[in-house]
């Protein structure tokens, strides 16, 4: 198979990435269950995903993205399985760069391709997940959501919010990134 440039391939993907249907866990979702059920199916499928990592990969390596649209606007995800608005971004895939799996995550997380070429703000550690955790934070500008993102199993919503009028909710680690790029001041070495 011809290389493709990730961006091209992106574009191409959206449609599929958009059209894809998940089906909730019947544990975590099932209507007759209690919300402390559903609270504890998270935090153990949390778990099992950090537990399945640690057993793959002696370090794992993770990607968010800082995308703000033309309007200035700064795109935030809320997750099943965690509470807050983060930015969106995920895990690196075997095989795969920083930037394509960036480009993979905006994708299914949030339906945003991207114009530009993102742009590496810093590298940081992440001790409160595991002591083996990076991620890699981009600053996405000029970003365009191709439709709005429904609900799936893994993203509760996706959305831009004006910078003076973000949730109250947002994540610490999230707040710090976006104060720190805000005020221009170098990044922090920890997440």
């Amino acid at each position: 198979m011809p290389w493709v440039d990730p961006w091209q391939r992106a574009k191409m993907n959206i449609g599929q990435v958009r059209n894809r249907k998940f089906h909730s866990s019947a544990i975590a979702f099932a209507p007759c269950r209690g919300y402390g059920v559903k609270i504890m199916a998270s935090f153990l499928r949390t778990r099992l995903f950090h537990l399945w990592f640690m057993l793959r990969r002696p370090m794992t390596l993770g990607v968010r993205a800082l995308v703000v649209n033309d309007q200035g606007q700064l795109l935030l995800v809320k997750h099943t399985y965690i509470s807050g608005w983060h930015f969106p971004g995920g895990g690196v895939e075997r095989g795969e760069s920083a930037v394509e799996s960036l480009i993979r995550e905006l994708a299914e997380e949030a339906n945003v391709l991207l114009e530009k070429e993102p742009n590496l703000i810093g590298f940081f550690y992440n001790n409160k997940t595991s002591v083996r955790d990076h991620v890699a934070l981009y600053l996405c500008e000029g970003a365009i959501q191709s439709a709005e993102k429904d609900s799936d199993r893994e993203i509760v919503a996706a959305r831009f919010f004006n910078l003076d009028d973000l949730p109250d909710d947002v994540s610490p680690a999230t707040k710090r990134r976006i104060n720190e790029w805000r005020s221009g001041s170098a990044p922090a070495r920890f997440w």
